[in-house]
């Protein structure tokens, strides 16, 4: 109804809007309205369009880890886990409150995976990130069963 296409207008300007941004703005702000742009288009359902905006942020900006996390959740959407656990992995170098989802849904990528030294391994660290993560507490606590169990 009239809720919807207000909605998609909406959405449809913060597109334009961004789009404008990254051709019209100076580094670093053009490189952040294209990466935005693709988190928007992420949330979207268009993880492969999602993907292309944030690689070209990416490349002007390499060491924005929040990027790469934005990154490698459009390669899990697109079906690629290979490559989104890799993502996860550049975008984890240093531990950060921030990357708090990224380890848990990195470790969610290793438990679907059977990887469950490595899925151990990151619920730890979002552990170490925020001690009081039930997520990252019962996630660990899978892993380690599975684990033990030989799965």
């Amino acid at each position: 109804g009239a809720a919807a296409a207000a909605l998609a207008a909406g959405v449809d300007r913060a597109l334009s809007d961004l789009t404008r941004a990254s051709r019209l703005g100076g580094e670093p702000h053009a490189a952040r309205a294209l990466a935005w742009r693709g988190f928007v288009l992420l949330k979207l359902g268009a993880p492969k369009r999602a993907a292309r905006d944030i690689q070209a942020a990416l490349r002007r900006l390499p060491r924005e880890g929040v990027f790469r996390a934005w990154l490698a959740q459009a390669r899990a959407a697109a079906g690629d886990e290979s490559a989104a656990r890799a993502e996860f992995s550049r975008a984890l170098k240093a531990p950060s409150a921030a990357f708090l989802d990224a380890y848990l849904a990195r470790a969610g990528l290793n438990e679907r995976a059977g990887r469950w030294e490595e899925a151990r391994d990151d619920f730890e660290t979002a552990l170490l990130v925020d001690a009081k993560s039930r997520a990252a507490r019962t996630g660990l606590e899978r892993a380690e069963r599975a684990r033990c169990a030989g799965k």
